[in-house]
């Protein structure tokens, strides 16, 4: 399969829930193509090990709550005042309530303030940015059966 051009040395990456599991192996993935790279999670804690897994790697971090539109916005602020460009948004942060559809009311709307409002919050702060480029959305990875994490890359 074709590597898209955004995936390349020196471009651009963004990765929410970028602390473990899927964000921190596509971070890896990045790093490992010459990509900079800007990490957000919830806790500073988690960033700190996952920046300890990726030495070499030209990045940041930075906390960040996905569902908080002005958090995302924060973001998007420390991604361009670092690296000057953003190539690529890995929408990927997510939750799961536990319990059924029909428990645990506050933890459902949780996970709709995360796994649908962060990914709309995440595209609306980053395209405002590179309205003069291509959008387009990939889907990075499979959570369960109903929520999806997407890839977002710009191109000229």
């Amino acid at each position: 399969m074709p590597q898209h051009p955004a995936l390349s040395k020196d471009r651009v990456a963004v990765i929410t829930g970028g602390a473990s599991g899927i964000g921190l192996a596509a971070a890896k993935r990045f790093a490992a193509i010459g990509m900079k790279l800007v990490l957000a999670d919830l806790r500073q804690d988690a960033l700190d090990r996952a920046a300890a897994q990726l030495s070499g790697a030209e990045l940041v971090t930075v906390p960040t709550d996905v569902s908080k539109v002005d958090e995302v916005n924060r973001l998007k602020d420390r991604a361009y005042a670092a690296f000057g460009a953003v190539d690529v948004l890995m929408n990927n942060a997510g939750t799961s309530p536990g319990g059924g559809p029909f428990d645990h009311y506050e933890r459902w709307q949780r996970v709709l303030a995360v796994n649908l409002w962060g990914v709309i919050n995440g595209v609306h702060a980053f395209t405002h940015v590179n309205g003069g480029g291509k959008l387009g959305h990939m889907p990075a990875a499979e959570w369960g059966s109903s929520a999806r994490r997407f890839l977002t890359v710009w191109h000229g």
